[in-house]
């Protein structure tokens, strides 16, 4: 997988993840990730992955949108 987690606290951030995704692969990932977050209780560490997997995929989506 070539997908890149990061946490923005080294920017003086919140900490909260950010993915990269990097390969379509990835993209199917994600979206299964996304779909078993969505059916579950979330706590708060969930929420924060849930939100940035979400981005994640907007972004790979605007990504393709544009090539």
């Amino acid at each position: 997988m070539k997908t890149r987690i990061e946490h923005d606290s080294h920017n003086g951030g919140s900490g909260k993840p950010d993915f990269s995704i990097e390969t379509a692969e990835d993209h199917h990932v994600a979206k299964e990730r996304i779909e078993a977050l969505q059916k579950s209780t979330l706590d708060e560490e969930a929420e924060q992955e849930l939100e940035a997997l979400k981005q994640a995929v907007a972004r790979w989506h605007e990504k393709r949108a544009t090539i």
